[in-house]
């Protein structure tokens, strides 16, 4: 990381699901925002997603796959 003095492998961000054609920016679609994320094995992730309803803000954990051509997957 760079201002950090270490050294190591380069960790890239794949392309997302998303794309704003203007910026080349992508991304993935979860309504109120990833809050956490944790990787398990065989390209599978835990995602954290934040909800808000009546009863308040909360989380709902799910484990999704990822897939080079289609992006992240709910498993």
């Amino acid at each position: 990381l760079q201002g950090l003095q270490e050294e190591g492998s380069v960790l890239t961000l794949a392309a997302g699901t998303l794309k704003d054609e203007a910026t080349g920016v992508t991304g993935y679609d979860f309504p109120y925002g990833a809050t956490g994320m944790a990787t398990l094995n065989d390209s599978c992730f835990y995602f954290s997603r934040h909800f808000k309803d009546e009863n308040g803000h909360g989380t709902n954990v799910g484990v999704y796959r990822f897939d080079p051509a289609r992006g992240f997957e709910k498993v």
